[in-house]
Parts: C-alpha cells; structure tokens; sequence
C-alpha cells in the first residue's frame, strides 16, 4: 500500500512540469494523496473482509450459504474457513494438482495423489494419524472427483521399528505413559 507521500508524488508526476510549482496545485495534490491514502486503506479493508481467507464468523457464514455448505459453528473458524476453500478450488476441471490442492487446503499437511486404474489415493505424507477434520476432507474430494472413481486415504503412523527403536525395553515403553493411539501418533525421536 502506498503511503501519502508516494501518492502525493505520483500525482506530481501525472500533471504537466509548469503546474508542479503553482501552490494551489500543491495544495490540491495533498488534499487528495491524503483521501486517496483513506480510500486505499478502507478498500483493502474491505477486501480482506470479503476474502474466504480472511473472513471472520458472520462474513464465513455468508460464503457457506453461497457455496451450499452446511453451516456448522461447532468447528471451529479454521476448520470451517478449509471447507469454504476446498469447495472454492474445487470449481472446474479436475486434474491431480486441484485433487492435491484441495485436499491440502485442510489442516492437515501435505499430501501425495496416487491415481491408479479407476481409483484416486491420498496419502497424507507430513503428519501422523487421521486429519482431524477428515470427513470434511472426503465430503469435499468426493464433491470434486468424478463419481467413477473410488477414492482411498492412506494415513501415516508409527511402525512397531520405530518404537523399538525409541525404547530400549518394554518396561521403557510402559513408563512412558503414552496410550496406544499416542504411541502410534507421537512424533519419536529419530522417527
């Protein structure tokens, strides 16, 4: 965003040279650099407002109703704010860039999209266990993948190597306390 001084000088620069000098010109050039600095600030106000990125609670639910998503305010705005851009870059053709980048518009990290014959897999490669938000993920790829073909989710945890590798005995892995679901999705040391 510009500042009033670089509107101010910008509009010295669209007028002709004898007319930069003439104090009513100046005058003018300030007066309007300084509501031309108030108009920009409350354009990319409300910009940000009407961005599906920005959107707070109210302007959210109006993007749901438009884009034909069940307003839920039990999740959260996160939550909520991926599902309105899935179904936003979900709008076209699909190709395994807009599988991909759907999928990853969630909370949940980077993917891999694997087509195979008649089947799509999405592998979650950055994070352990499930998305916390995987219905939301699979309502949205099965809005946007042709009916033809079946979709699988691969997921990422611990192997039984890499808990072996991170505790010397049983007993070890007892005091650590960790549940089995812990155990399967805690990151661990070297893992």
């Amino acid at each position: 965003m510009f500042s009033r001084n670089e509107i101010r000088e910008r509009l010295l620069y669209a007028i002709p040279m004898f007319w930069q000098d003439i104090k009513e010109m100046k005058n003018h050039h300030d007066r309007s650099a300084e509501e031309l600095a108030l108009f920009a600030v409350e354009f990319f106000r409300y910009v940000d407002s009407r961005s599906a990125l920005t959107a707070d609670a109210q302007k959210l639910i109006k993007w749901e109703v438009m884009l034909g998503i069940p307003v839920d305010t039990s999740k959260s705005l996160s939550e909520r704010r991926s599902v309105v851009i899935a179904k936003l870059r979900g709008i076209g053709t699909v190709t395994k860039e807009l599988v991909k980048l759907t999928a990853e518009s969630f909370e949940f990290g980077e993917v891999e999209v694997i087509e195979g014959d008649g089947t799509v897999t999405i592998k979650f490669i950055s994070e352990l266990g499930l998305p916390p938000d995987l219905s939301d993920i699979q309502k949205a790829l099965r809005d946007i993948v042709p009916a033809h073909l079946e979709i699988f989710y691969e997921f990422k945890y611990n192997t039984f190597a890499m808990v072996k590798a991170n505790f010397a005995t049983f007993e070890d892995l007892l005091n650590s306390g960790l549940t089995f679901e812990e155990l399967l999705t805690t990151k661990l040391g070297g893992a």
